[in-house]
């Protein structure tokens, strides 16, 4: 791969990252989350509402908890035995649905599994 294209590819990524995460980081008093790097559980009972950013982290949701708002996990891992009011899109990550899981939206990959 030519370094032009590498490079226009990496922008590309940049910029997709930089759309899907605003959103999330722009919340200013409305509850959310955005994780870099570290993890973060929704334990048993809990409820987030608003939306999870996951950025080279990992995160869970376990069965019992809910998350009123959309997911997105970017190089990072995401276990869900909870529910999740909206959707999940996940980029270069990877997303595990347990038995107990429970999303309404849609559930997207680009390079993820």
């Amino acid at each position: 791969m030519s370094h032009r294209r590498i490079g226009i590819t990496l922008l590309f990524v940049v910029a997709l990252l930089a759309v899907l995460v605003a959103p999330v980081a722009a919340q200013g008093n409305e509850p959310g989350k955005l994780v870099v790097g570290g993890q973060y559980t929704l334990a048993e009972g809990q409820q987030l509402d608003g939306d999870l950013g996951v950025i080279g982290g990992q995160a869970t949701i376990e069965d019992g908890a809910t998350v009123n708002g959309d997911v997105m996990v970017a190089g990072g891992t995401l276990t869900v035995a909870g529910r999740i009011d909206g959707d999940i899109a996940v980029f270069g990550g990877s997303v595990t649905l347990e038995r107990t899981a429970q999303v309404t939206g849609d559930l997207v990959t680009f390079g993820g599994s």
